[in-house]
């Protein structure tokens, strides 16, 4: 156990110098050199502030806005196709602007001023752009004395116009102000598919604004159509990826609320943990815009935690199906629970997770720019280094919550899917794999894609691995500590690198992380030792599955106590359906032999369904089988009933019933009614419809002496074609989708035109005749029926 500790730390502090080496490999990489300054932020900012203590912006007291700028296209020409010129162009892509604004009231109107300088790497002042509220000098030039004074503005500058042609020149008028822009332009000494420029605005007769730099001359190079036509097709393969996964967490989301199996509960904390970050992070970068800040920030911020709550709960409850063991570290730490041995051994292991893969983003983005097979396609958002400190936290924070965000979706829900489909390895490792790669995740910076996708392909492989084989809480953590150490590694375009603030704090983050980890792996406490935490749907599946148990085991007693099969009784062709509206109902129905070729049809509904009504069913039975062998009257039958039932049972409970005695030896029918349907009957010879109604009360709403007094038999001859209908109410009063009932009309219809059929072929077409009628809509009563046609 010692010795597997020891060799987890190893490992971990091998990832964490893996870690570190990648901040050099990043450096020395082409793309590093293009962008990397040679003169410090500091250097730059100075000069700035000398320039705006010179101008009549100055005694407004600006705020200071500090941003990165450069045109990806020239960034991408120069990886890839400058060679060993590369050196020629260095620091010259990226521009590092400095831009004071502010708004003043003049002449009661609100005016913008404003005083922006650009630097590119090698400290050059690269542009500028002033706006005053009233020009110094609003005198108007002719075009001609604007391109002279442009000419002795760069010259001033120390720029040679003898040897760059003017390539355009443009004028237009605004509030009788003249402005006149001169745009200078020649090939450019490092490659003929570059072109320099020098661009000169002229308001009357003050100088507004200056820019220079490198474009890509567009006359004699085009990027290979290919590539572009590639890219494109990634963007929309990933867009598809993205959303299907959305679509496909949404859809389990819904279907889990339907069926009661998420919880909500947990990921609340954790999700407004990160709206709370994110909500920072827009704080910092716009301060002091408060309208952005509370309605930007704000319903930024609600959207974010709301995301953040839905996807961990949908990722919670898929992978408490699939693999439970994998949630128990997150789980306690999201509730505060950190001290525990597994939450060290997660840590160390993200460490080593993160540090292979940033240290192989970093060799192939050297890899690919030293041997020119593609480039980085960096965004400006991502260069938060050389922000004011307020501005580089909120940056930093905002790819934490891009970071949780990915990684929760991806390695988290994503995974705990696929498992859910399948359990092989293989197939599992292989969409996960795919679904990295393919989303953009792993090649998230280098391109082209067809070659990055095959560079990467290892470092999604280790990821998707990861996510198999350890808990949520590792690929969570290695995950997070890997977008954010991407983001850490371009400190290697800074001046100060590695010994600069953002540096320190990264190394310090690094070391403080390791730390922890290796503090934790000793600790003596483990997940062993604390209760394990069971959301509440958890337990409410559980108790519905009990239930749900105990319903099957009594629908299964209730169909044993039903007939199971019809009675052969010579003259009688007999079918029967019980049909329950839940897992259990309290119809019935029975047949009882008898003496002297007599047959007994008894058909009841016990008041309200599910268990309760079964219960009363199956009591009703055992007393109906043991007066049926001492006594043959239907009426004194259902009397003795009545009395037993009623001093056995609830006030609220009751049973409507029909009993019948076939005497086929006197061709006689006898029955009582309690309460239910009419016997229905379809006389054979004169084809007539007959609905038979004798007087009586349910069993169990009168003590005795009442329902004696009411109960009445009826005796009726029987011919061979006759066909009787046993029913109950849940036929008669069938509802569709409209709130129409099936009833008693419909019913004697549809047995008038089967009545020539079979018992068994009645009892089918009136069933589906009814279950047309109801459609979709969910049946609210037990079906019950007993078909009896008489026979030659």
């Amino acid at each position: 156990m010692k010795n597997s500790v020891k060799q987890l730390i190893l490992m971990a502090a091998l990832g964490c110098a893996l870690a570190i080496s990648a901040f050099w490999i990043f450096g020395q990489a082409r793309y590093a050199q293009l962008l990397k300054l040679q003169v410090s932020k500091e250097t730059m900012l100075k000069e700035a502030e000398r320039q705006l203590k010179a101008s009549p912006i100055a005694k407004h007291n600006p705020t200071l806005d500090i941003e990165t700028n450069f045109d990806k296209d020239l960034f991408r020409f120069a990886q890839k196709y400058l060679g060993n010129k590369v050196e020629q162009a260095s620091g010259k892509m990226m521009l590092l602007q400095f831009d004071w604004d502010d708004e003043i009231s003049m002449n009661g109107e609100t005016q913008t001023i404003r005083f922006q300088l650009d630097f590119d790497g090698t400290g050059r002042q690269a542009a500028f752009q002033k706006k005053y509220p009233e020009l110094p000098d609003s005198t108007n030039l002719e075009i001609e004395e604007a391109v002279s004074k442009a000419k002795m503005f760069l010259f001033e500058k120390g720029i040679d116009t003898t040897g760059i042609p003017l390539a355009q020149k443009s004028s237009e008028v605004e509030n009788d102000i003249q402005t006149h822009r001169i745009r200078f332009e020649r090939k450019s000494s490092i490659s003929d598919s570059l072109k320099e420029f020098h661009g000169v605005s002229i308001a009357g007769n003050t100088i507004l604004g200056y820019s220079s730099g490198l474009e890509i001359n567009e006359e004699n190079f085009k990027f290979p159509k290919f590539e572009d036509t590639f890219n494109i097709v990634t963007a929309v393969g990933m867009a598809i990826i993205w959303s299907a996964l959305i679509i496909t967490l949404i859809v389990i989301l819904f279907k889990r609320l339907r069926h009661d199996e998420i919880d909500f509960q947990d990921g609340i904390w954790f999700g407004v943990i990160v709206g709370f970050i994110f909500w920072i992070s827009v704080a910092l970068q716009s301060w002091p815009k408060w309208e952005v800040i509370l309605f930007g920030g704000g319903f930024g911020g609600v959207f974010v935690a709301a995301g953040v709550i839905i996807g961990y709960a949908v990722a919670e409850s898929l992978s408490r199906d699939v693999w439970p063991e994998k949630m128990k570290l997150f789980e306690q730490g999201i509730r505060g629970r950190l001290r525990f041995k597994e939450m060290g051994a997660a840590i160390l292991r993200a460490l080593i997770v993160s540090g292979i893969a940033i240290f192989s983003i970093s060799a192939m983005a050297w890899f690919i720019g030293e041997f020119s097979f593609g480039y980085i396609n960096l965004e400006n958002d991502r260069l938060w280094i050389f922000e004011e400190f307020p501005g580089a936290i909120g940056s930093l924070m905002e790819n934490i919550f891009q970071a949780v965000f990915t990684t929760l979706l991806f390695l988290s829900f994503l995974v705990a899917y696929i498992r859910s489909k399948t359990n092989r390895l293989l197939g599992i490792l292989a969409i996960t794999t795919a679904v990295l790669i393919l989303s953009g995740l792993i090649h998230i910076l280098l391109e082209p894609g067809y070659f990055s996708m095959f560079l990467m392909l290892p470092v999604a492989l280790l990821f998707a691995y990861v996510m198999y084989k350890y808990d949520f809480m590792t690929t969570f953590l290695a995950g997070l500590l890997g977008f954010i150490y991407l983001d850490f590694n371009l400190i290697a375009i800074h001046p100060d690198g590695v010994f600069g603030l953002a540096g320190i704090m990264g190394l310090l983050l690094l070391l403080a992380i390791f730390a922890t980890g290796v503090a934790l792996v000793f600790n003596k406490q483990t997940l062993a030792d604390v209760e394990e935490y069971v959301p509440e749907y958890v337990s409410r599946i559980a108790e519905r599955e009990r239930i749900n148990k105990e319903l099957e085991i009594a629908r299964n007693i209730q169909f044993q106590f039903l007939p199971s099969k019809q009675p052969d009784f010579p003259g009688l062709d007999i079918a029967s359906i019980c049909k329950p509206a839940m897992e259990v109902g309290g119809d019935y129905y029975d047949f009882v032999h008898g003496v002297n070729d007599r047959l007994s049809v008894i058909i009841g509904d016990v008041s309200g369904k599910g268990v309760s009504a079964a219960f009363y069913m199956t009591m009703t039975k055992g007393i109906i089988r043991t007066l049926s062998k001492w006594i043959n009257e239907p009426a004194k039958v259902l009397t003795e009933l009545n009395e037993v039932f009623y001093n056995n049972s609830p006030r609220n409970i009751f049973i409507s019933m029909l009993y019948g005695i076939f005497d086929m030896k006197n061709r006689t029918l006898t029955f009582s009614r309690a309460g239910h349907n009419p016997l229905m009957v379809r006389k054979g010879k004169i084809k007539e419809m007959e609905m038979l109604n004798p007087q009586g009360i349910a069993i169990g709403m009168d003590k005795g002496e009442i329902f004696a007094k009411m109960i009445r038999e009826e005796t009726v001859a029987i011919e061979p074609g006759d066909v009787f209908i046993f029913y109950t109410d849940g036929i008669s009063e069938a509802m569709n989708g409209n709130g129409e009932e099936f009833g008693e009309d419909r019913l004697a219809e549809t047995l008038n035109q089967y009545a020539r059929l079979s018992a068994q072929e009645i009892l089918e077409s009136i069933s589906k005749t009814v279950f047309d009628f109801a459609g979709n809509t969910p049946q609210h009563d037990d079906f019950t029926m007993v078909v009896v046609k008489v026979g030659d």
